[in-house]
């Protein structure tokens, strides 16, 4: 059997570097929480590099995705933060300690800082600049919707799959930034050959084609072409 607990990816990643609850298994949103663990030593093994497919992105109304067409002739990560960064638009994100697109963007606005070195003094400097002006930051997507809803924020960060279930946000822009959200899978540790026979049945279970199916149907899957 599989059993399965449902908790954010960072409070995952605390969990495991820290020692308290080590898994056999762990698959957070993206890549990154992997590379932070491996990076404090936990060795993980990547059993599939996407269970189900997905993108972070930032969600505009349509009158701030025209003003910022208006103002830079394009709209993406960049303006975006820009126009943050000049008080033209009121713009929120989630905690990068728990939230998974918290912490793309996270890394997603140092690299537009300074791509050479997103932990430059420049890259920080920009990013205290950028934060200086936003006037929420969300713990997770349901506090921050709460904002966009109440008229609080212009913009806000979101998963696909999220953004296309909330009928309240039909009239919004998607706008994908940053690292792909594939939910990989990971082993940690070495495994019993028992424990590794189910770890590739589930990954087995996961990616065939009629698992793949019923995941569409929840709004995984799209954007496939997106490339960071």
């Amino acid at each position: 059997s599989v059993s399965l607990r449902s908790v954010s990816s960072g409070l995952a990643c605390d969990y495991i570097s820290s020692g308290k609850y080590v898994p056999d298994a762990f698959f957070p949103s993206n890549e990154a929480w992997a590379s932070m663990l491996q990076a404090k030593g936990v060795e993980l093994n990547q059993e599939a590099k996407s269970l189900v497919g997905n993108v972070a992105g930032i969600v505009l109304s349509k009158d701030t995705n025209e003003q910022l067409i208006k103002n830079y002739g394009a709209v993406n990560i960049n303006t975006i933060i820009e126009a943050t960064v000049g008080n033209e638009i009121a713009m929120g994100y989630t905690n990068p300690y728990a939230s998974s697109t918290g912490l793309n963007f996270l890394m997603s606005s140092l690299y537009c800082f300074d791509a050479n070195d997103p932990l430059s003094d420049e890259a920080v400097a920009g990013f205290q600049a950028f934060q200086a002006n936003v006037p929420v930051v969300s713990y997770n997507t349901t506090q921050m919707q709460g904002a966009i809803d109440s008229g609080v924020l212009d913009a806000m960060i979101m998963e696909y799959q999220t953004f296309v279930n909330t009928s309240e946000l039909r009239n919004f822009i998607f706008v994908p930034f940053g690292v792909r959200h594939d939910n990989p899978l990971y082993s940690i540790d070495t495994l019993s050959s028992e424990k590794q026979q189910a770890m590739d049945l589930f990954a087995e279970f996961a990616t065939n084609a009629e698992s793949q199916k019923s995941a569409k149907e929840y709004g995984f899957g799209a954007n496939a072409n997106y490339v960071s």
